[in-house]
């Protein structure tokens, strides 16, 4: 099943990946400035994917935005903070430069769950729909590139994702058997609201010992 946005995948994620271990970032989700595509994209099923061709590149835009923006060479919009907080956390430095950036996002992987775009003045959250059709995607992706670690950004992508050959180890950490190869999850607070250092960073460091 192809993604109706393909995932970011650093160019070092599958020789090098980070400290030797590929990590699969899953953000919560998207979104868009074009108000005549308001919920009929992606996994709802109303356009085709001929209809969505412009919008494929959309994870990998918003990480060069991102990429350009910790280069001073663009707007810093209020999202990029809330990847500039997990960066930080990630790699146990507070203040981290340009190069540490780029270090991490040339060896990480990262995709949205929600595989449909909101407009982006729109009300209200996404809904149980918009998580439940997005799980046969992100399990297209996981098969595809098969991390060796998962770092789910809240409690929605945490609770929305497969529940086979799945092993709680605490509220926060569980392992798959994914076909034969073991991936371990770790559930995080969102960066953009209610982070702090203080908890995620030992929490992060910890997980990818284990």
């Amino acid at each position: 099943m192809t993604p109706f946005f393909d995932p970011y995948i650093g160019k070092l994620y599958a020789t090098e990946g980070l400290n030797g271990k590929r990590i699969l970032i899953l953000g919560d989700s998207h979104y868009c400035g074009d108000v005549n595509c308001k919920g009929i994209c992606g996994c709802h099923g109303m356009s085709s994917y001929d209809d969505m061709d412009e919008c494929f590149d959309l994870t990998k835009n918003v990480i060069e935005h991102y990429r350009q923006y910790r280069k001073g060479l663009a707007k810093g919009d209020k999202w990029c903070k809330t990847f500039l907080r997990f960066e930080r956390a990630i790699l146990a430095n507070t203040e981290t430069t340009e190069e540490d950036s780029e270090y991490l996002l040339d060896r990480i992987a990262f995709s949205n769950f929600v595989q449909s775009a909101y407009h982006a003045d729109a009300d209200g959250n996404y809904e149980y729909e918009d998580y439940s059709k997005s799980v046969p995607y992100i399990c297209s992706i996981i098969d595809k590139y098969m991390p060796d670690y998962i770092i789910a950004w809240g409690n929605n992508v945490w609770d929305f994702m497969p529940g086979d050959n799945w092993e709680g180890i605490s509220e926060n950490i569980g392992k798959y058997d994914w076909n034969g190869h073991r991936i371990l999850m770790l559930k995080i607070h969102h960066p953009s609201r209610f982070f702090s250092y203080e908890k995620h960073i030992p929490l992060i460091k910890e997980f990818l010992k284990m």
